[in-house]
C-alpha cells in the first residue's frame, strides 16, 4: 500500500475480517491496522514472497509506485501483479514495467483462472518463462509443438486426480521429465511422489499496489476477491 493511503488500510481489509483472514503487517501498515483489524500479526522479512497456502496475506508500507515497483521486482513469482489506481500514467508504467505472466489494473489477480480466460479449466498458466507467456493450454502447446514437426497428439490432459498424476509421476521408462506448473502444494505433491525426474519450479505469489490514487471502495473489492473469491485466493501480497 502506498504510504499515503495508509489511514484507509483498515477499509482496505476490513471484508476479509468474516473470512478471518490474518493480515501480517509491517511496521507502518500494523499501527495503522492496530485495534481496526480482528487478524493482525506482526510480518518479518519471511513474509515477503511467501506463498501461505492458508486464510493469510501480508501488508506492505511503499513509497509509490516506485517503491511498489521494487518490491514487486524482488518478491515476484512472474505471477499475477495488479495495481488499484485512477492515475491512467501509474497503470500505464505498471503494466510496462511488471515482469509478470499476468499483469492487471483495477482487477483480482483471482481472474488468472484458465475458466476466466474461456479454456474452460485450470490447464497450464506460465508462471516463469516458457515460450507461451499468460494463459497456456493447449492451443499454445501444440502450435508451438507442430512448428517444429511434432505430431499434435503428442500434448494430452491428464484426468484431474491426484489418482492419474502419481500414475504418471511414476510412470519410470515412459516420462522423461516431469514439470510441474502451479501452487507449492502441488510442486510438493510431484516431488514427493515421483519416481521420475522432476523440474521444481517456484511458487505462485501475487501481489496488489493499491496505489495513492486508488479508489478505496473498488480496492476493498478488489482485495477481498484476490484472497476469499476461492480457496486461500491468490493474493499473498
Amino acid at each position: 500500500i502506498d504510504r499515503a493511503r495508509l489511514s484507509d488500510l483498515p477499509a482496505l481489509v476490513a471484508p476479509m475480517a468474516a473470512k478471518h483472514v490474518v493480515v501480517r503487517a509491517d511496521e507502518e501498515s500494523y499501527a495503522a491496522l492496530a485495534g481496526k483489524y480482528p487478524h493482525l500479526e506482526h510480518a518479518d522479512n519471511s513474509d515477503w514472497g511467501k506463498e501461505y497456502l492458508d486464510y493469510k496475506m501480508s501488508v506492505r508500507t511503499v513509497d509509490g509506485l516506485g517503491g511498489a515497483l521494487d518490491h514487486i521486482a524482488r518478491h515476484t513469482s512472474h505471477h499475477s501483479e495488479s495495481i488499484v489506481a485512477e492515475d491512467a500514467d501509474a497503470c500505464r508504467v505498471f503494466s510496462q514495467e511488471v515482469d509478470a505472466a499476468c499483469v492487471y489494473t483495477n482487477l483480482p489477480t483471482a481472474f488468472t483462472d484458465g475458466g476466466q480466460f474461456g479454456f474452460g479449466a485450470e490447464i497450464g498458466i506460465s508462471t516463469q518463462k516458457l515460450h507461451a507467456r499468460g494463459p497456456m493450454a493447449l492451443p499454445e502447446m501444440t502450435t508451438s509443438l507442430l512448428a517444429e514437426g511434432f505430431d499434435e497428439h503428442s500434448v494430452t490432459l491428464l484426468p484431474p486426480d491426484h489418482e492419474a498424476t502419481q500414475e504418471m509421476l511414476q510412470a519410470v521408462g515412459y516420462v522423461d521429465l516431469v514439470i510441474p506448473r502451479g501452487s507449492s502444494r502441488l510442486i510438493r505433491f510431484v516431488r514427493d511422489n515421483a519416481r521420475v525426474p522432476v523440474i521444481e519450479t517456484g511458487a505462485g505469489v501475487c501481489h496488489c499496489y493499491f496505489d495513492a490514487s486508488g479508489d478505496l471502495q473498488k480496492g476493498s473489492a478488489i482485495v477481498s476477491n484476490a484472497k476469499t473469491r476461492r480457496e486461500f485466493g491468490s493474493a499473498s501480497c
